[in-house]
């Protein structure tokens, strides 16, 4: 029964959550394993600009797997001849930049694709044949939480549901405090929610995903990505895959210096970069190696209006 009365809860608005018909699970990496689990791939293509974390299920679960490489345009440099019938091909959408080039595979690949959508939750290239898992904790303060497109929900099987109310510490004293006194505690979760099984997505983070406004998040997000590409473009050695329609997770800028990234951060801007797993991977004179040592990572989301990306184009 639902409880009436008694203390308060944080109050959050409930309005309608984005991926309202996905699975929802515990993080982007257990629905990979999942979709894996149910779909059992003989085989497995990943690009080799990629996060270590999509290996982890592969492992787990004892399916080969095989890197593929990506051009400067971050399109896959690919013999599709060699896919089998029941062969997997996954592909990234880079910074939430790249749906154009989903479009030309789903063409082309039909039941053979996959797409990691971990940074481009606002892209809904999926169809029945297109599955595709997306990642909330990039785009908002989310203490867990994963979607899953491309299974059955009766062939989950059960699943216990994730609890994480005494993992939010660092969501918490961000803002009460400030984000260097809690980053230590996002790295202890991020280390925690590395190791966990697959669950079904938490209570609280459905409450969050269910309170936001996201055509205003949308919003935001182009504005900001044109701002910077507007004030950086001509300092920037990365391809031009803006179309304004896309929704970015961040303003990716190539400069060959390691001075950038250092006073970025002594203003207080912290650039991620994507992903140092890749330099021990990869050789030093490939597209994924120089895009993992060069390649920085510009916020641009929802927080932010021009006046903080100011700051920014200055020191670029």
């Amino acid at each position: 029964m639902k409880p009436i009365g008694g203390f308060f809860e944080l109050e959050l608005p409930i309005k309608k959550e984005f991926h309202k018909h996905a699975i929802r699970l515990n993080s982007a990496r257990n629905c990979f394993w999942q979709f894996l689990n149910v779909k059992k791939p003989n085989k497995v293509y990943l690009p080799l600009f990629t996060c270590d974390a999509v290996i982890n299920p592969l492992v787990d679960l004892n399916i080969e797997y095989e890197f593929y490489k990506i051009d400067s345009n971050l399109d896959p440099n690919f013999d599709f001849e060699k896919l089998d019938f029941h062969d997997l091909f996954v592909y990234n959408n880079y910074m939430g930049l790249k749906d154009k080039t989903i479009e030309y595979l789903k063409n082309k690949l039909d039941c053979n694709l996959i797409i990691d959508n971990a940074q481009s939750f606002f892209s809904r290239c999926t169809s029945a044949k297109t599955p595709a898992f997306y990642s909330p904790r990039k785009f908002f303060g989310v203490p867990d939480g994963g979607y899953l497109y491309g299974i059955k929900k009766n062939d989950m099987g059960y699943l216990e549901k994730q609890v994480v109310y005494d993992k939010m510490i660092h969501l918490l004293k961000r803002i009460d405090i400030s984000p260097e006194t809690a980053y230590p505690e996002f790295i202890r979760s991020e280390e925690y929610f590395d190791k966990l099984p697959v669950r079904k997505m938490s209570d609280f983070t459905k409450r969050i995903l269910n309170s936001i406004n996201y055509n205003s998040v949308k919003k935001k997000r182009r504005e900001n990505f044109e701002y910077l590409h507007e004030n950086l473009f001509k300092y920037n050695d990365f391809p031009d895959l803006w179309d304004s329609i896309q929704v970015p997770l961040s303003y990716p800028i190539y400069i060959k210096s390691k001075k950038i990234h250092q006073k970025l951060l002594d203003k207080k801007i912290y650039t991620p970069k994507y992903w140092p797993n890749v330099t021990r991977w990869a050789n030093k004179n490939t597209i994924e190696y120089d895009y993992s040592s060069n390649l920085l990572h510009l916020p641009i989301d929802q927080r932010y209006r021009p006046e903080d990306l100011s700051r920014i184009v200055k020191i670029i």
